[in-house]
């Protein structure tokens, strides 16, 4: 029987103080969590939109793990005034 292949959407995470090293990124507990139910993860690397119908027709299920802020132009939105932190 043929595994379910899990795309998970990577994040990009900068791993030098000056930002210029920057790894694709997903928390192990996303790839444990799907080979504790049988599937196979795929990380899914931010990047080249040329390559992303080859991704999609790789895997049968898709996680999109959150992460980095989309800026709003890409949403047909402007951007909001920044707000106030909230502690408790």
């Amino acid at each position: 029987m043929a595994r379910t292949v899990v795309g998970v959407a990577a994040n990009l995470c900068p791993v030098d103080a000056e930002g210029k090293n920057i790894h694709s990124s997903v928390s192990c507990k996303f790839a444990e969590s799907i080979r504790q139910v049988g599937g196979l993860p795929l990380v899914i690397p931010v990047g080249d939109e040329s390559i992303v119908r080859d991704y999609v027709e790789m895997i049968d299920k898709l996680i999109l793990t959150g992460g980095q802020n989309v800026h709003p132009q890409f949403y047909g939105e402007k951007k909001k005034p920044s707000r106030a932190m909230i502690t408790t």
